[in-house]
């Protein structure tokens, strides 16, 4: 995971797209901590892992025995969300600077 993450601090990768096959379970769950270190809402986050329902694979839910293992799993890290994932990334080897690129080069502060 850590050497994907670092991609995103490289402003030469950019524009990038990021897909799998099926984007729900692997691919899913590296956006999900993506977007809560940015800071994105575990509400819309949650809401964004059930619409992949919508692809080839069976429903989910954020209620599911899997999905609460893979949070449980991740809060390991930190007490929030945010610093959840935020301490994930480090212990991928990402430092703080790297970070600090990724949401440079993600987030549009107005």
């Amino acid at each position: 995971y850590g050497e994907s993450y670092r991609l995103l601090a490289d402003d030469r990768v950019y524009p990038m797209i990021v897909h799998c096959w099926g984007g729900i379970d692997r691919t899913g769950c590296w956006l999900y901590i993506l977007g809560a270190m940015l800071g994105v809402s575990k509400d819309d986050l949650d809401l964004d892992y059930e619409m992949s329902s919508f692809s080839r694979w069976s429903r989910r839910s954020r209620y599911s025995d899997q999905f609460q293992a893979f949070l449980k799993g991740l809060f390991q890290y930190g007490d929030t969300l945010k610093e959840a994932a935020t301490g994930f990334m480090l212990a991928c080897g990402l430092a703080e600077a790297e970070l600090a690129k990724i949401a440079k080069n993600l987030l549009i502060l107005v």
